[in-house]
């Protein structure tokens, strides 16, 4: 029985645009939005404060796969030199069961979770839309920001996204935000955001914790 192994720079020297993963992804929401996926919410340990572990597993029916993402998130990492996500891939083979490869996780998470504020926008957004504000400056910023130049592109010369200091700058008069998990904290305390907004929230779906709050939701 064999298996492959792909590093992180094996995954990245694939060379997949951020248009590719945000097909993919489109194609992904499609088919859990018709029940031809299979994804509980995923279970999850949290050895350290702030910290989790999460098991992901998910089968996929149209293109016949199946897989668990083993990926952990540590906020105090950073400080030690260590990345905030790690974690790895493990794809089986539908058929059997067998794993069939192994693969580091951190790329594809960044850009799938960047790509899924793409989608939204996509779909969710008011169409004369012209502004949009990101809620941090990390790795998921990075990955949303690629995402919407790629769905939401200028248009007559007007900027679709500027950038501005975090807080309530970058909360007012924006016409969508993207929030990723770690920055939920800072929507609450800036709520004067534009009537219709629309916030994409890049979050859990765990089975221990609800993506966001109702007051968050609702501001």
């Amino acid at each position: 029985m064999e298996m492959i192994y792909l590093s992180r720079k094996h995954v990245e020297d694939l060379d997949m645009t951020m248009k590719e993963v945000l097909a993919a992804v489109d194609n992904g929401f499609r088919l859990e939005g018709l029940g031809k996926t299979e994804m509980p919410p995923k279970p999850g340990i949290h050895p350290r404060p702030n910290a989790f572990i999460h098991a992901m597993p998910a089968y996929v029916q149209e293109v016949e796969s199946a897989g668990l993402k083993w990926v952990g998130g540590y906020p105090s990492n950073p400080d030690k030199g260590l990345p905030y996500i790690t974690g790895l891939l493990v794809l089986n083979d539908p058929a059997t069961g067998i794993p069939i490869a192994v693969m580091d996780c951190a790329w594809i998470t960044a850009m799938r979770t960047g790509a899924s504020a793409g989608i939204a926008a996509k779909y969710l957004a008011c169409p004369d839309s012209r502004t949009a504000g990101i809620l941090g400056c990390g790795v998921q910023a990075r990955t949303s920001l690629m995402a919407l130049v790629e769905t939401l592109p200028p248009t007559q010369g007007n900027p679709l996204l500027r950038c501005v200091p975090g807080g309530h700058q970058a909360v007012h008069g924006r016409d969508g935000l993207a929030v990723p998990e770690t920055a939920i904290h800072s929507l609450r305390q800036a709520r004067r955001h534009n009537e219709g907004c629309r916030r994409g929230f890049l979050g859990y779906r765990s089975r221990h914790k609800a993506e966001t709050s109702a007051g968050c939701r609702n501001a």
